[in-house]
């Protein structure tokens, strides 16, 4: 912070790399000690980031995270895997999920939410069966988009695959006819 406040009062614009590298560690400051860094914190930090839609490679934080010994988890996949899927990048968070089916680690809720909404980002859905919850999920996409689509057709393709809507599908189906 101390770096921070001095680039500031000479006038020198914090930028988002300059932000990420202080974060990370990556700043070297005499008089600041050196804090090892745990999967704990970077998981910390890797939440901060995905909350605030700050941009970071999930790749870089690895490599990161390997040269100062600290072994991503659970937790850290899961965060690597939203990032890649908010950028739409399906092929970084199957990468990432690769890495957590060869560390035995199970796929929960979160990270199967995460990939649909990767794919809504990118158009390109999964021939998988989809809850409410998924289908909720996708409308919140396309709304947040700006995406058209029929409410009518939504409710249709719900039915034909057995799927029932909820409150909030609802919720999401008004929003889209008030879009108009």
């Amino acid at each position: 912070s101390k770096v921070l406040q001095m680039k500031k009062n000479q006038g020198i614009k914090i930028n988002e790399n300059m932000l990420n590298s202080l974060i990370l560690g990556h700043v070297e400051a005499r008089d600041m000690p050196k804090i090892p860094l745990t999967t704990v914190h970077y998981n910390a930090l890797l939440r901060v980031h995905l909350e605030n839609g700050n941009k970071f490679r999930p790749e870089q934080v690895l490599e990161d995270m390997r040269k100062h010994g600290a072994a991503p988890d659970k937790e850290t996949y899961q965060c690597l895997i939203s990032r890649h899927c908010q950028e739409g990048d399906i092929e970084g968070a199957s990468k990432v999920l690769q890495m957590m089916k060869n560390q035995g680690i199970k796929i929960n809720e979160n990270v199967f939410n995460s990939l649909i909404l990767g794919h809504g980002e990118t158009s390109d859905m999964l021939k998988i069966p989809l809850t409410t919850i998924h289908y909720n999920a996708l409308l919140h996409v396309h709304l947040e988009h700006g995406h058209k689509f029929s409410p009518e057709q939504v409710l249709e393709d719900m039915r034909k695959h057995g799927v029932a809507p909820n409150k909030e599908t609802y919720q999401c189906l008004i929003s889209r006819n008030c879009q108009d």
